[in-house]
């Protein structure tokens, strides 16, 4: 049996300004005889957050080194009509590129 593990690291430092995480999925089984296997990935994330009393600013980047990964991993089983036998195999959705995001909160 292949071994499934994950890990999620956030560290946040003076008062939540600036954050880090990574998030990390190790090869693991892809169905539920472990016939498939769904490919790992490792991507890392950052935020930088100020915060006053009427407003707040936040900045974060996704994916910071631009991994390729799948977000989304299953096992799908098809035929085309010329063909005798089915396929089984992975369909997966890839994951989001280096992505930046801005947001600007008003408190009133």
């Amino acid at each position: 049996m292949r071994k499934v593990s994950s890990i999620l690291i956030w560290l946040f430092y003076a008062v939540s300004v600036f954050g880090y995480g990574t998030l990390d999925f190790f090869h693991r089984p892809g169905n539920a005889d472990n016939s498939l296997n769904a490919v790992g990935y490792f991507i890392t994330d950052a935020i930088v957050n100020y915060t006053q009393p009427k407003y707040e600013i936040c900045f974060s980047v996704e994916n910071i080194f631009n991994n390729q990964w799948r977000e989304a991993q299953f096992e799908t089983t098809s035929r085309l009509k010329n063909e005798m036998n089915s396929v089984t195999e992975i369909n997966y959705t890839p994951g989001t590129p280096v992505f930046l995001k801005v947001r600007v909160g008003i408190f009133f």
